[in-house]
């Protein structure tokens, strides 16, 4: 037991990542992120990546 559960708590760490990542078609042209740079672009709703988009 740690000394932060002999406490009554425990600390934790967030170790999970997942990367952004775009879904094109290869005839866009589309290379990196700031290619669809003032074009429309759509991302599931309440996903934690829609604001680098």
């Amino acid at each position: 037991m740690g000394s932060d559960q002999a406490l009554g708590f425990s600390i934790t760490i967030n170790s999970f990542y997942t990367g952004t990542r775009l879904l094109t078609k290869k005839s866009s042209g589309i290379k990196n992120y700031a290619d669809p740079a003032k074009k429309t672009v759509a991302s599931t709703a309440g996903t934690t990546k829609a604001p680098v988009i």
